[in-house]
């Protein structure tokens, strides 16, 4: 028989290497396996961990079938729980097949903490008879199915392995395709974020930025709203957190209900939304138009426990205007520092007194400056919170409030350095006072972190003490309480500080945010359990005021560099 292959195909491939290792080796192989075993080379295979402290059970799950003809390849065994949790932190895996009752960590815990954090894993749990009751919340926990250990067979098992494969397969083949799409939608927002910021970019992606959102939006009138979204149950937060689940069901229900709308992220805390009003003839209707909307994202956030403070452009006929309304909305909402509530702030209500800044700016430093030389701190005050008094009812625009701000402060550390202080508060005061700016702060507070630095400047008597007397007490409150679940809200019950201001003092003081501290704290107590106890991981994190292992072993790799059972055998 002529067998006829073209010369670039896989078979070629293969048979070409079949001759050249056969007649220069003289082995003889059989060309169909070694087709088979180059093709499974080639092939991506679905990574398999076995979790189970019985190495006879673990032998017979690895022996039982040819892993490598269903697409499936075991690369790592694991004797425990806790073994396998940090293994799946240091690696990737698809399917994970544990038993449920082990040292260290169970199964179920396995199970939990590693969907928490990687819920794509897949796990099939490894049952005994008489710990069905286990299994049942095994698969509760999101296992995909179950083994008997004492009863495997070939057909069941690889039954169960097709069906695996299966979800696996179609959750890649959707995230695939939703990346594609966000990748999409990415670079369109990316050029229109930075249409929307002012920044420069070459014409034709602006082009195609300013066509996708006439595609979406219709004809004009446009409006820009700028929104600012807060948490109503403060908690404080990472730097680098990415929005919140209620943020982006936020975001989804702005998309999804509102039909005229083009939702921008720009920060965890601001959003932009274009409205165009293709319908609407009436300068009046367009704009009662846009505060509903306006008022509806704030009902909106409400029921995702969100606050929403909301500045509104005026409208144009362009969409080339984009930047310029974002720019309106952005002074607008920037009124929120001097009425800090839930509202619409638009440009009908409130229009800044420019034309009297130079003359304020002047006379507050100089009043200041009078008031620093006194040095008495009855004066300061007293001068410190007329100005404030001042801009607060002068409502200056943002501009001109910044560069104030700047200016006042920028004398503190001039001032304590002419009285030799050493303060920790006068190396982070730029910081935070961007900080508050961004997160539009009331005024009151940022005037009340003003007299704070001035008090330490003015009222310090020891000046080899570190700390200012509220943050040593918050510091000698986490001291004590770190094995508890302490939240910032719970240190300004304490030191009866409100939350925003607490965490801005800290942080002015200490260099580090509360949350950051308070992990820090518990990690160095952590270290101490591990060196000095036999103590079990999950009760070393309880210990420690740790409410899930996970979370302990996330934040000790972060902290430490290496995972809790390396940092135990060092």
């Amino acid at each position: 028989m002529l067998l006829t292959i073209e010369s670039n195909s896989i078979l070629a491939r293969d048979m070409v290497y079949f001759m050249r290792a056969n007649w220069v080796k003289g082995r003889k192989q059989s060309l169909n396996s070694l087709i088979l075993r180059n093709w499974r080379r080639r092939r991506v295979m679905l990574q398999v961990m076995i979790v189970e402290d019985n190495a006879i059970y673990r032998y017979a799950v690895k022996s039982i079938i040819q892993w490598e003809d269903y697409g499936f390849e075991l690369t790592t065994e694991a004797i425990n729980g806790m073994q396998a949790f940090n293994y799946i932190q240091e690696r990737h895996y698809d399917l994970v097949i544990t038993d449920i009752s082990m040292p260290e960590m169970n199964g179920l815990d396995l199970i939990q903490q590693t969907k928490q954090l990687y819920p794509e894993i897949k796990f099939i749990a490894l049952s005994s008879f008489d710990d069905f009751q286990f299994v049942k919340e095994a698969m509760k926990l999101g296992a995909e199915d179950y083994l008997l250990k004492h009863d495997l067979e070939t057909e069941g098992l690889i039954n169960t392995l097709e069906q695996v494969k299966s979800k696996i397969l179609k959750d890649r083949e959707k995230l695939a395709k939703a990346n594609s799409q966000a990748s999409d939608l990415y670079l369109s927002n990316f050029s229109l974020r930075k249409l929307v910021l002012g920044e420069s970019i070459p014409a034709h992606k602006a082009n195609q930025a300013l066509s996708n959102i006439q595609d979406k939006l219709g004809r004009p009138p446009y409006i820009v709203h700028l929104l600012h979204i807060t948490a109503i149950k403060y908690e404080e937060v990472e730097a680098d957190s990415m929005l919140s689940k209620a943020r982006i069901l936020f975001l989804d229900d702005i998309s999804s209900e509102n039909e005229f709308t083009y939702p921008i992220a720009l920060s965890d805390q601001k959003v932009v939304v274009i409205q165009s009003f293709p319908n609407e003839k009436s300068e009046s209707r367009v704009a009662q138009a846009a505060h509903e909307l306006a008022g509806s994202f704030i009902l909106s956030a409400k029921r995702l426990q969100l606050s929403v403070s909301v500045g509104m452009s005026q409208m144009s006929m362009n969409i080339s205007d984009i930047s310029s309304l974002y720019q309106q909305a952005g002074a607008n909402l920037f009124q929120k520092i001097y009425d800090d509530q839930e509202r619409i702030f638009s440009s009908q209500e409130y229009r800044g007194n420019s034309s009297e800044e130079t003359g304020i700016h002047q006379s507050f430093m100089v009043q200041l400056s009078l008031a620093f030389k006194s040095e008495d701190m009855s004066v300061i005050e007293e001068e410190v919170t007329h100005i404030f008094d001042m801009i607060n009812s002068s409502r200056l625009e943002m501009k001109h409030v910044k560069r104030l701000l700047f200016d006042i402060f920028a004398l503190l550390p001039v001032i304590a350095a002419e009285r030799k202080m050493m303060l920790n508060s006068m190396n982070h005061w730029h910081d935070v006072l961007l900080d508050s700016m961004e997160n539009l702060e009331p005024i009151r507070e940022i005037r009340e972190y003003f007299l704070s630095c001035c008090r330490q400047i003015f009222g310090q008597k020891d000046v080899r003490q570190s700390y200012r007397k509220d943050i040593q007490m918050a510091r000698d409150y986490i001291h004590a309480h770190y094995n508890e679940d302490i939240s910032v809200a719970d240190l300004s019950i304490v030191l009866n500080l409100s939350p925003n201001y607490l965490s801005k003092l800290f942080r002015s003081e200490t260099g580090k945010r509360i949350v950051e501290y308070i992990n820090q704290y518990r990690i160095e107590a952590a270290k101490k359990l591990l060196r000095e106890t036999n103590l079990k991981v999950y009760e070393v994190g309880e210990k420690t005021g740790f409410q899930e292992t996970s979370y302990f072993c996330k934040v000790f790799k972060e902290m430490t560099g290496i995972t809790v059972s390396e940092y135990r055998k060092s």
